[in-house]
């Protein structure tokens, strides 16, 4: 696969999870309403619990990053790998892009 097509299989697989996420933007709520509650936080979108993550082990930094990547943020890396792609087949690729893309993808150099 050259690296302008792995690009593309990246924008791909993306475009469709992006598509059936929950529309964003998300956003997290710590239900501890006093001290000694262990309650999860919670990471909202749409007017729904999307996912409770566990107070302890980083729970509500990982809640946190999670709402910041939304749908809407992967509609727009959707958007800049396709770009990247079409970049990649004309003049080469951007390394940044298609280290990116194995990311998403799973796979190696």
């Amino acid at each position: 696969m050259t690296p302008a097509e792995e690009i593309e299989a990246a924008a791909v697989k993306l475009r469709s999870l992006v598509t059936d996420a929950t529309e964003g933007p998300w956003h997290t709520c710590d239900p501890n309403i006093r001290w000694g509650d262990d309650r999860d936080h919670r990471l909202v979108g749409g007017g729904k619990i999307l996912a409770k993550f566990n107070n302890g082990h980083n729970g509500p930094l990982n809640a946190d990053y999670v709402a910041a990547m939304h749908s809407g943020v992967g509609e727009k890396l959707t958007r800049w790998l396709r770009s990247a792609a079409r970049d990649a087949r004309e003049i080469g690729p951007d390394p940044h892009a298609l280290a990116v893309a194995r990311a998403i993808n799973g796979s190696q150099p």
